[in-house]
């Protein structure tokens, strides 16, 4: 199977959670499991179809993955789940700098968006409810404090200047004092 594939031979949830079948009214299934939806389709199928089967999955969904990491970007998963460290690595795995223990997850609910906290160096992680990812779940990895007095805002050049400068002044110095 390619995306096309299963882009054409899928039905999309639309914005406001229905599903549309040509011959079928729009469905609502927003906010319903994968096993609530195959029971709602098949129903209403079965009063257009004798002995039909609905296999209902998650043929894709997007997530984000951001902060630290090498290749941050939004990311869609072809299949049915995926977990943190998945798309962590989706993302080309996390950089030097970055925070394992201090990893958010963006939620969206019904109220808003919610904010949830892992440690991915704690082995408790794969026993989360937030180990899993849900669709449009936005993954940020956090710089550790230290990078940023560390080595990218340190004024290496300033010093070199300062460093420079000096060194000429003494030499200068000590060529007129020798003279």
């Amino acid at each position: 199977m390619n995306p096309t594939y299963l882009y054409l031979n899928s039905y999309v949830v639309d914005e406001f959670g229905f599903i549309s079948f040509s011959f079928v009214d729009k469905m609502y299934v927003k906010g319903l499991t994968i096993i609530e939806i195959k029971d709602l389709v098949q129903k209403t199928l079965n009063e257009y179809f004798k002995e039909c089967t609905v296999i209902v999955k998650l043929v894709n969904f997007q997530v984000a993955v951001l902060g630290e990491v090498h290749n941050p970007g939004d990311f869609t998963v072809l299949r049915d789940h995926i977990n943190v460290l998945q798309a962590i690595g989706l993302a080309g795995g996390i950089k030097d700098f970055g925070n394992r223990k201090n990893v958010k997850l963006i939620r969206q609910s019904q109220n808003g968006s919610n904010m949830y906290f892992l440690d991915l160096t704690d082995n408790r992680v794969l026993e989360s409810p937030y180990f899993y990812l849900m669709p449009n779940d936005v993954v940020y990895v956090e710089p550790m404090g230290a990078k940023s007095s560390a080595y990218t805002t340190f004024p290496y050049q300033t010093l070199f200047y300062a460093l420079s400068t000096l060194l000429l002044g003494a030499n200068i110095y000590l060529i007129n004092f020798y003279e």
